[in-house]
């Protein structure tokens, strides 16, 4: 199937390619939604997602877009409301993430972070937000630690847009709301999967273990659901006390 039928609910998840973006796309379609699986560079991955999720009685259509080229992003949601009517569910999951000595950093680096993790999310909203239906939900995907004050000297880059991304959360959240559309922050510790996963995690979380996928999706499904109609606005950390001492 290639267009939702008349009352189902649809998704759309950024960089629905693998990883967690995969994880949610494919829970989100055996909820019923049909799912727009985003992708920049991983058509094949994409492809397998796509397949993933007709296999689990999923429905849905893969989607490319560069999301840090706003013309790209433009032309992706064209075509997207040609075959949708309206959106029920936007998963800004996209996050580029690389470390490196600020000092060493190259500019083109720098502004691709930006560029993709923050005006990327913004791209994505402000060509949507019209075509929001009534109780619709936005999800930003943050970091642990962001509503917090330090000096990040290696992934520079990402904690500004991950900040600012979440920036964007308010003022969209506020104004959207008088709509009954809500949007928030999940924000993940160290997953199972994570590319940066501490050598020692009982000493470096209090919890002494690694979140898993089914832990976020798991909030996702909250935020989604009638029980979260009033929440709007906010940061949720789903890290096990990772980085809960830091100030």
């Amino acid at each position: 199937m290639t267009k939702p039928n008349q009352t189902q609910k649809v998704a759309l998840i950024t960089g629905a390619a693998k990883r967690l973006g995969r994880s949610i796309a494919l829970h989100l379609g055996q909820e019923g939604y049909f799912c727009w699986i985003h992708y920049n560079t991983s058509h094949s991955e994409a492809q397998e997602t796509l397949k993933l999720l007709k296999k689990l009685g999923g429905q849905g259509k893969i989607i490319q877009a560069d999301q840090s080229s706003y013309p790209q992003v433009q032309r992706a949601c064209r075509l997207i409301l040609k075959n949708t009517p309206g959106i029920d569910c936007l998963v800004n999951n996209v996050g580029i993430y690389t470390k490196g000595p600020l000092e060493e950093f190259s500019p083109l680096q720098f502004e691709s972070i930006i560029q993709t993790n923050l005006l990327g999310p913004y791209f994505w909203i402000r060509e949507l937000h019209a075509h929001l239906n009534k109780n619709a939900c936005i999800i930003n995907l943050g970091y642990t630690g962001l509503q917090r004050s330090w000096a990040d000297t290696q992934a520079t880059a990402y904690t500004i847009s991950k900040l600012g991304m979440h920036q964007l959360t308010l003022a969209w959240a506020s104004s959207l709301a008088s709509r009954n559309i809500r949007v928030n922050t999940i924000s993940p510790g160290q997953l199972e999967n994570s590319i940066d996963l501490p050598k020692n995690l009982k000493k470096a979380i209090p919890m002494k273990r690694a979140g898993t996928l089914n832990e976020i999706i798991g909030l996702v499904d909250f935020l989604l659901s009638k029980q979260a109609s009033y929440i709007t606005g906010q940061n949720i950390e789903v890290a096990g006390g990772y980085m809960m001492k830091l100030i």
